[in-house]
């Protein structure tokens, strides 16, 4: 009895030990791996199953939808995850990203490029620069280093880039502001969060937000507005949950935001809606010229009718959750058959000359969910889009006249079947969820991986071999010194 005592005791100082010391990781450094042949405490299965099958293991590792998830437990906080990915393309499908989420309210994901088939041909037939994860290619060289490049650029219109913020200024030589008594106000009712460009010269920014609160879940419903110049937050604005916290549908008293900053520099702007879809967006007023979403519309089912939207996506997906919003979506000569809820669709825009800038597509009843890569709009004059195109397989580089492409991007090593590549996310802003009542901080990160063109009905697939996390983050001697030094900046003082 003595000795089973002991023993019993034993094992629980060894696993308390074991979750102390995974707790502190003295070294700042842990490496986490699940290769889906047993179950694994820190990495969790793929999620969710109707998008997951089983592969040439017999085991649950071949995505078949997208997007996937899958989550990562940590017993503290880390500073950087490198994402290690051994997998199987046998479909040759062009784009795979991975993401981490940074926002749970609006369920934003920080995208990071997995494999762009569009580069990893490119590398073979253009000249390369590289300088870490940083790639320069250009069709014909002009440039002899990326510094050259940065230093002096091309016309932005030449220039298309993926996952790398490229600084260079946009002025709209011929802008016009609006009349001084006309308002922009037929923007129809918005659902959940956005984001959207306008433009300012010479000009007071000026936007009043009306708001409706649904009550249709039970989680608290705040409004939180942000204005960004140059992707710094320059002004926010604030309401609080309407104090209703039951899930009665009982539609509140409309709220408003107005939002006024005077002698601003010219440029673009960026706003951000962060809210949840019990938050519809009643009316936008402004005074602006400019005012194009960003990637995404929900349009509410507020009984608009036979109106159009105008967007610069060269393909655009579509949903609904309304029998009473199934419909056709026409864009010249292309159209979407959206006759399901709950279903995805997608539709490749017409082909133009390549002087057109945008595309009309006639939408017959609201209530749809709109995405695509570019922006969109209500009105043509008020498109805008400051962004650089978007290097992936979607992008025409001969007729969009491409010359150049900055990307920060892994080039994938191939083994026989087996593609291996890497991405790194920053953790610092990443969201994680903690546990309470636990020994140490224990949490939980949510990864995704994107493949846009793996939609359940074609029968294709990836087949994940192996998932490793590699976690960096301050070591037990560092926050030792951080707490006793407070200038302390990872270097020995």
């Amino acid at each position: 009895m003595l000795k089973f005592r002991i023993f019993l005791w034993s094992c629980l100082f060894f696993i308390l030990g074991f979750f102390i010391y995974n707790g502190i990781t003295p070294g700042g450094h842990k490496v986490y791996c699940q290769n889906f042949e047993k179950q694994n405490y820190f990495i969790g299965k793929l999620s969710p199953e109707t998008r997951v099958g089983a592969g040439n293991k017999n085991i649950n590792n071949a995505l078949v939808g997208n997007p996937i998830y899958f989550s990562l437990k940590t017993l503290r906080k880390f500073d950087e995850a490198t994402i290690n990915l051994k997998y199987k393309n046998s479909n040759d499908l062009p784009l795979i990203e991975a993401g981490i989420l940074v926002d749970n309210t609006i369920w934003r994901y920080d995208l990071r490029g997995i494999e762009n088939k569009l580069i990893e041909q490119l590398v073979y037939v253009w000249d390369v620069f590289r300088d870490n994860d940083l790639i320069f290619l250009q069709r014909e060289k002009k440039y002899n280093s990326i510094s050259e490049f940065l230093d002096n650029p091309p016309d932005s219109a030449k220039i298309a880039t993926y996952n790398y913020t490229l600084d260079m200024e946009y002025i709209l030589s011929d802008y016009r502001k609006r009349a001084e008594n006309e308002i922009i106000s037929n923007i129809p009712a918005l659902r959940g969060s956005y984001q959207f460009f306008t433009y300012i010269k010479d000009e007071e920014f000026n936007f009043e937000f009306e708001f409706l609160d649904l009550n249709e879940n039970k989680d608290e419903d705040q409004i939180n507005l942000h204005l960004y110049y140059n992707d710094t937050l320059i002004k926010t604005a604030h309401l609080d949950d309407d104090g209703i916290f039951s899930d009665n549908g009982s539609t509140t008293k409309s709220r408003i935001i107005n939002m006024q900053v005077n002698d601003l520099p010219e440029g673009v702007y960026k706003v951000e809606l962060r809210a949840n879809d019990d938050i519809v967006t009643q009316k936008i007023n402004t005074k602006q010229n400019k005012i194009s979403f960003l990637n995404k519309l929900y349009l509410y089912r507020g009984g608009k009718s036979n109106f159009s939207i105008y967007t610069d996506s060269k393909k655009i997906q579509s949903k609904t959750v309304y029998p009473g919003s199934l419909q056709i979506l026409k864009s010249g000569s292309s159209e979407m058959i959206i006759n399901e809820t709950y279903k995805q669709f997608e539709m490749n825009m017409p082909e133009t000359s390549s002087t057109t800038k945008y595309y009309e597509i006639l939408i017959q009843k609201d209530g749809l969910i709109l995405t695509g890569d570019g922006v969109f709009s209500f009105n043509p004059r008020e498109l805008l889009n400051p962004r650089f195109r978007r290097a992936d397989y979607n992008l025409d580089i001969n007729n969009g006249n491409i010359d150049y492409i900055l990307a920060r991007y892994n080039l994938v090593q191939k083994n026989e079947e087996l593609r291996i590549t890497s991405a790194v996310f920053d953790l610092k802003n990443a969201y994680r969820h903690t546990y309470k009542y636990q020994l140490v901080d224990s949490g939980e990160y949510n990864f995704l991986i994107s493949i846009p063109d793996l939609k359940l009905e074609d029968n294709k697939r990836i087949e994940i071999e192996e998932i490793c996390v590699n976690l960096k983050g301050k070591s037990l001697k560092e926050k030792i010194l951080s707490l006793t030094f407070p200038l302390y900046e990872g270097r020995e003082q």
